[in-house]
This record gives structure tokens, sequence and C-alpha cells, in this order.
């Protein structure tokens, strides 16, 4: 019976059923060599990939037997009666790997002692790591059999085979691309130890090797069946050992033991996987809620509270910095999450570039800097102090990149000792990729908006000074994000002496409608200078507009404060201006049409 099953990915339930289809192995074998010739197919040919072909390039078992025992021809000429390790089955791609007959120089391994093992390195390692005592075994003594408990199986384990001491025929290891080597082992029912071995192509975890212990026990109990069989076809006739009901009843007992562990096992690697899963499903929705927000900041400094917001909490942080180096190269700002408090804040608004901090380091030199625990002191003498002012013992600092330029550095911080895996590091990675974009956009943004507003500024002067009235100015915006646009006030004397007042606004918020304004301020004072009645300026500014094809919509209100106090406004658009009496009245006057 053929099963399919992944070695990288191998699971409890691959594994069961692989153990069922490994007992049928023993029931029409006549030799311990034809078991094992079966249960070599059945595993090269169960582990396959997702292309159908086999994962395993060569596997193989090897039993243990006195050097009596075997057929002449295999009998190595050596003194006394030496332990042999006895290739049983093999099974490969290549054609000459399925016919043990063929194996050169690996049909009979004497053992004759603990030095002999020593030199063989991948059958000392082998044998170590199944738990088999060397001594007992070249001795030939009858405690060698590996005991049937949950101690008694283990398995053989190197999870990078090339380049590996472990196997010294790294010829074969790079011809047929071996990744990892695993294997098996456990006791023949008259005492030997077996072992199998797999090649595999494909790099084996550590969570699929150590089911193969359950495996071993399965194998152990299926060799019940060829019992009494000869080791080999030449090796004579059938044994006699006894009574195998006990052997039985412990193996199976002891099988059933290794099924619960596996079981346990499974099932709590199936809460970690659900939990990662759950952690994964959390980072991606908070990631994607800051790139969210990211995209919408205006300003560097409100970039802090939203990684606080939106992406610190899976990572447990509680604090956040953006130091952005300025111009000169010397010198880093530094914005701080609110959390922190105004005063904090303010002490570290500004840090010399080449401060012993892990800040500035890593926003002078671009690489990352992880502090675990106060041991940041010792390579960061001035991050004491700033530790304790802000209540922080572990901080990670990733660099700020806008493609290869260096603009400053992330910090987030941890009121505790914190360890950093690889999960953690790439969320914070993701957060400093977005950062450092939103970080250079807001700044590009913060100094169009100053120019704007120095732009928008310079087109708005002071009031001048006019008889019987004082004029003050108050010119706030609504947002800050509209600090820059097409708003304006103007006051100035007509040729007779009036004065004028005017209040605007045209359609926009940017730097165009700046421009714009200015245009339109500048016809309403060319135009109203000569003088005239409120309403015949505004609407031979209109016609202006219209004529000079400026595209430009606004509103306006325009008032006239002549010499006898009487004010006469009209307006276009705008909401009317309002009169507010020493008596604390607001009234509102007639415009004139």
């Amino acid at each position: 019976m053929r099963i399919y099953a992944d070695l990288a990915d191998f699971g409890l339930g691959a594994m069961v059923r692989l153990v069922a289809a490994l007992r049928e192995c023993g029931k029409d074998a006549t030799t311990y060599a034809d078991f094992a010739q079966c249960v070599c197919a059945l595993l090269h040919e169960s582990f396959v990939g997702h292309d159908g072909q086999p994962q395993t390039a060569l596997v193989r078992m090897y039993g243990t037997a006195r050097a009596s025992d075997l057929p002449d021809a295999l009998r190595p000429d050596l003194p006394g009666d030496p332990t042999c390790l006895t290739l049983l089955g093999t099974v490969g791609t290549e054609p000459a790997w399925s016919d043990r007959t063929r194996s050169v120089g690996h049909q009979v391994l004497p053992l004759v002692d603990e030095t002999h093992v020593a030199r063989l390195p991948m059958v000392a390692a082998l044998l170590e790591q199944l738990g088999v005592d060397v001594r007992a075994l070249t001795a030939a003594e009858d405690d060698v059999m590996l005991p049937a408990n949950e101690g008694g199986c283990r398995i053989f384990y190197v999870p990078v085979a090339d380049g590996s001491p472990l196997i010294p025929a790294q010829d074969f290891v790079r011809e047929h691309a071996i990744a990892s080597a695993v294997g098996f082992g456990g006791a023949l029912p008259g005492g030997e130890v077996f072992a199998v071995v797999l090649f595999s192509k494909v790099g084996v975890p550590l969570a699929s090797a150590e089911l193969l212990e359950t495996v071993a026990l399965s194998l152990s109990l299926a060799a019940l069946d060829v019992a009494h069989a000869p080791l080999l076809e030449e090796s004579g006739p059938p044994r006699g050992l006894g009574d195998l009901m006990p052997a039985r009843v412990s193996l199976s007992w002891a099988l059933v033991q290794a099924h619960e562990r596996a079981s346990a096992l499974e099932a709590e690697r199936a809460l970690f996987a659900q939990a990662r899963a759950e952690y994964d499903s959390r980072r991606t929705a908070s990631l994607a809620a800051v790139a969210m927000r990211l995209g919408n900041v205006q300003s560097v400094g409100e970039i802090p509270d939203v990684l606080v917001t939106d992406g610190l909490t899976v990572l447990g942080a509680e604090g956040v910095s953006i130091a952005l180096v300025d111009e000169s190269r010397l010198a880093a700002s530094l914005v701080i999450s609110s959390a922190f408090g105004e005063d904090v804040a303010q002490a570290y608004a500004t840090l010399p570039l080449d401060d012993a901090l892990p800040t500035t380091y890593t926003a002078r030199t671009g690489k990352v800097v992880l502090v675990e625990d106060s041991e940041g002191e010792h390579a960061f003498p001035a991050f004491r102090a700033v530790a304790r002012a802000v209540g922080t013992r572990s901080v990670a600092v990733l660099p700020l990149l806008v493609g290869e330029r260096l603009i400053g550095a992330l910090t987030c911080t941890w009121p505790q000792p914190h360890q950093f895996d690889a999960s953690g590091l790439e969320v914070m990675g993701a957060l400093a990729a977005q950062v450092a974009q939103a970080a250079d956009r807001a700044r590009l943004i913060e100094r169009e908006r100053e120019h704007s507003t120095a732009l928008q500024r310079s087109l708005l002067s002071d009031p001048p000074d006019v008889a019987r009235c004082t004029i003050e100015v108050r010119y706030v915006p609504a947002e800050q994000a509209m600090a820059v646009g097409g708003d304006w006030y103007d006051v100035f004397a007509h040729v007779d002496g009036d004065s004028a007042l005017v209040i605007g606004d045209v359609v926009g918020h940017d730097s165009a409608a700046a421009a714009a304004m200015g245009q339109i301020r500048g016809l309403v004072r060319g135009i109203g200078w000569p003088g005239g009645g409120p309403a015949d300026v505004l609407h031979r500014v209109d016609e202006a507009v219209e004529g000079l094809a400026l595209g430009v919509t606004a509103t306006a209100v325009l008032a006239r404060l002549g010499p006898d106090g009487l004010l006469r406004w009209t307006n276009a658009g705008h909401p009317p201006p309002m009169l507010v009496t020493g008596a604390g009245v607001v009234e509102l006057g007639n415009a004139e049409s």
C-alpha cells in the first residue's frame, strides 16, 4: 500500500497512514532482507513532492549481526566473531541503488570495537543519536537490544547535509542535491539493532524528523512477523526465538504511548499555528491601517501618534520617535509620540548627530541597533540618561531610507526588557519603510507650505494708518492643512482720501490659489484706487477677470469708509460684514447695490 507524504511537512495524519502501511511489510516476507526491501521501497515511493517525484534519493535499512551468522561470501576476513552492520534493504533513484548485492563497500561494515566505529563518522553518529551503547554492541553483549519504551527509539538527524562531517560522501551529497539526512532505529526481535536512513532532496524540519520515532516503534512491531526468518536468503535455516508475545505487548504499549505523545505535540503545534495566523492577521491589518493613515499625514509631527495608535500594538512597544537629519547633516530633529509628554519632546527636539545614542548612531550610519536591556549603556554611554528620562529599557532603531538616501531613524521603545525576534523585526522594517516615505513626503509638503505662506503673507501687507479709526488685522486659518490659500484682506486709500476695506476669498487652498489671490487683490486695488462706489468697483473687477480670462472664481466684500464716518459696502458671494457696537450689539448693514 503506497501513501503520499511530504518530508518537508510530515504531519500526524501522514505518520499514522505510514506506520499502518509499514506493518504490512512483514506479512509475506521470508527473510529480514525481504522485509527491509519492502520498508525501503515503501518509504521511497511514499515521500513525494508536489511534482509527484520522490523526495528521497536513497533509502537504506541496516541491521546488526554476528559475522558467524553471515553467508560465507559476506563474512569479513577478521579474527574473532565481530558484530557487523549489514545492508538489508536499499531503494533509490539509480537502478544499482535498489539491489543490495550491487552495493560496493556498504554490504557489511564490521564494528570491531569503539575505535573502529569512531573511524566511520556517519555510523558513529547514527549509533550515538539512536542511543546505542557502542561498547556493548561491539562486544555483542546481551543487553545491546534497545528497550521498547519511550527512550528506546530515537532519531538520526542531519538537517543540512552539504558540508556536514557526519556524511563523508560529500560528492554523493552534491551530485544528487541531498538537502538533509534523517533516520530512525530500534530493536529486532532477536536483539539486533536496525537503522533506516533516508537521504532527502528537500530540507527536513525537526518537527518532521521527530515523528519518525513513532515510525521506528511501529517498524519494530512489524518485524515480529519475520522474527523466526533468517537474516538473508543465504543465512541458513529459520531461527528459534521462542515466545514473542511479551515483545509484542511491550512494543504495542510503547507504540500507543508514542502515538499519544505525537498527538499531543501535533495539537500544540496546531494551537501555535492558529495563534501565529491570528498574529499575522493582526499584523497585516495593523500595517494596512498605518499605510492608509500615513498616506494622509500633512506633517512629520503627525506620524509618531499614527504609529502608536495603529502600528505598535502588535509589537508591544509603547513609544516611538522619528529623527530626521537636517541639511547640514550635523544634527537631527526629533519628533516624539505624545505619550512621552511635552517636556521630553522639548528637551530632545534636536540632537547632535555625533551623540552617543542609538538613534543618532542609526541616523548617521544607517545600521540597525537593538538594545534588549541596559547593556546598551556600554555601547552608547549617553543612553542611560535618556532611558531614565523617558522610562525606557529596550529600544529598536531602524534606518529611514528613501531609495538609497538615508533621511533619519525610527526608534521604537519598550518600558521593560524586550527580546527581538525575526517576526517583530520584519514588522518594524515594514513600518520604517512606510514612515520613510511618509516623512519625506510630509517634509516636502511642509516646505511647500512654508514657501506658499511666505508668498501669501508678503501679499497681505500691514494696513495703513487711517484717520478717525483704528484698523486691526487677525488672520487665522481654520485648519493647519488649509494655512495656504486664496483668503485675503486689504486696506487702501482712494484717490479722494476715502478708505477701502476688502475681505475676499479665491476658491482653493494651495499655492495656486494664493497666486490667483495676488492677481485679484491687485485688480481690486487698481480699479478701486481712482474712486467709485463699492458695487461699481466689484462690477468692474468682475468684468476684468472675465475679459482677461483669468479663470478664477472668488468671493469678496468691499467697504468704503468716508470722512463722515459712514461705511458703505457691497458683497459678491461673501458673508456680509458685521458691526459690533460698544454695547456688544451685533448689527448687519444694508449692502450698496
